[in-house]
């Protein structure tokens, strides 16, 4: 507001840095317009940037040790175990990644990391880009392809980035473009692109709310068939109409005492079909768990009846 008054200009899709690196500060003359990019290099040409992590941060409950601990008492075989590959686990130690960071694009092997870590590499790294070039632009369908040329050191790189109302909700399609390129080209100096791509890539790879549970939070992966389907499970339908998460949980409830009574049914499969995805997946983790203890039950039945 302050570096808007004084100017006339509109700060669009840049930030207004501080030249006196005091967040509070509203003195014209200290603000000055830039990048992200731009905002984050001026912060550790300066020195500033300090990042805590582990036990030592304010917000830790567990130590270093605890967490050691706890890691080697889950093991490898339990379903929420989260066993990083080599390559990744190496890139992360290399340029100091947090956990937090990096997560596994949806039904693939790759992972994905933030744009953020991508950007603090880069700066740390010395990655220098040439102005973008603009490949292709359609003002009126929102779309732009532009192609960016980083360099590391003596190593060079150069990749495509687009954005589309088909491939990106944002509305500045032509800063998305730009990001895609560059987080691309960052990781191709890195050689890790293939093995990671940044949240921007697509808008599946965004981190799901980590304050969300999700079913292989809970439950180890339904076993499905080439096709897809479900095996000895509740078949796969799709969603239906979009209902609120008030609206489902009665719902769920109610499909979930069906099951523990007399199972699936076309009645019980058309409310099935009324969950959200991941509803549905709580509900199979929930008939795998009902079946395996009705089987166990049939195993004592039938040592007993040896006996």
């Amino acid at each position: 507001m302050s570096y808007e008054l004084a100017t006339g200009e509109t700060a669009g899709e840049l930030v207004v840095c501080h030249s006196c690196d005091n967040p509070n500060c509203v003195n014209p003359n200290h603000l000055f317009l830039g990048t992200q990019y731009d905002n984050i290099k001026d912060m550790f040409s300066k020195g500033r940037q300090r990042t805590i992590r582990g036990h030592e941060h304010y917000r830790a409950n567990l130590t270093d040790a605890d967490v050691l601990a706890i890691r080697n008492a889950v093991g490898a075989s339990h379903p929420m175990a989260n066993r990083l590959p080599k390559e990744i686990s190496d890139f992360m130690e290399k340029y100091s990644v947090r956990s937090d960071e990096v997560w596994p694009v949806p039904g693939g092997k790759a992972y994905a990391v933030k744009h953020k870590a991508i950007e603090r590499i880069a700066i740390e790294k010395g990655i220098t880009f040439e102005r973008p070039a603009v490949i292709g632009c359609d003002l009126n369908e929102k779309s732009m392809v532009v192609c960016v040329f980083g360099k590391m050191g003596d190593r060079e790189e150069w990749t495509f980035g687009e954005a589309s109302p088909a491939n990106s909700k944002n509305a500045y399609f032509a800063a998305m473009a730009e990001k895609r390129a560059k987080d691309r080209c960052v990781l191709k100096l890195l050689a890790a692109h293939g093995d990671l791509y940044s949240e921007d890539e697509a808008e599946d790879f965004k981190r799901p709310n980590p304050h969300v549970t999700r079913p292989e939070d809970v439950f180890a992966p339904v076993e499905r068939d080439q096709h897809g389907q479900p095996v000895d499970n509740i078949q796969q339908v799709e969603p239906g109409k979009k209902l609120t998460v008030a609206e489902q949980r009665p719902i769920f409830a109610a499909l979930q005492k069906a099951l523990r009574s007399f199972g699936e049914s076309q009645s019980f499969l058309d409310r099935f079909a009324l969950l959200k995805a991941d509803w549905q997946e709580f509900l199979r983790g929930v008939y795998d768990e009902h079946k395996q203890a009705l089987r166990q039950l049939e195993v004592g039945d039938d040592m007993r009846l040896a006996g």
